[in-house]
């Protein structure tokens, strides 16, 4: 599915799966900029940059990860890039013989490279955090009671 500036919104997101399920961190890391800025799920650090974002990835990809989109909404932010946001499960392998499901929020923004006269969508920003299992703090702004 192409979006609006001939953005592969759907097959960029669905390249990102792949190479996450590859288990190779060098093919995750191709898809994203020099520059990145990584919000991890499974870590307290930030990542900033490839070799950061690489270090995180050798290190989940052994938990094999398997990943399934819950749901996803797609916000163009101009002419060259574009944000996705949503809900995904990674099933992964919890240290012993067993698997895990974890669900987690996700956003990606993405923006066109042009190395070599070739464009190239790479993630210029991705931040990824495990959902709640319980309701946060009582908030008492919000309509619910919950932040």
């Amino acid at each position: 599915m192409k979006g609006s500036g001939g953005y592969r919104i759907k097959e960029n997101l669905e390249d990102w799966i792949a190479a996450v399920e590859s288990c190779d961190p060098k093919r995750v890391v191709e898809l994203f900029s020099e520059d990145v800025v990584f919000l991890p799920t499974f870590s307290q650090d930030n990542r900033n940059g490839l070799q950061e974002t690489e270090d995180y990835f050798r290190h989940f990809l052994g938990k094999r990860p398997k990943c399934t989109i819950v749901e996803s909404k797609v916000i163009t932010l101009g002419a060259n890039s574009y944000l996705e946001a949503g809900k995904y499960d990674f099933e992964v392998d919890d240290g012993g013989d067993d698997r895990i499901t974890v669900h987690a929020r996700f956003t990606f923004v993405w923006t066109p490279s042009f190395e070599g006269g070739v464009r190239e969508w790479k993630i210029v920003h991705f931040h990824s955090s495990e959902i709640p299992k319980e309701k946060p703090l009582a908030c008492h702004f919000c309509e619910d009671g919950y932040a």
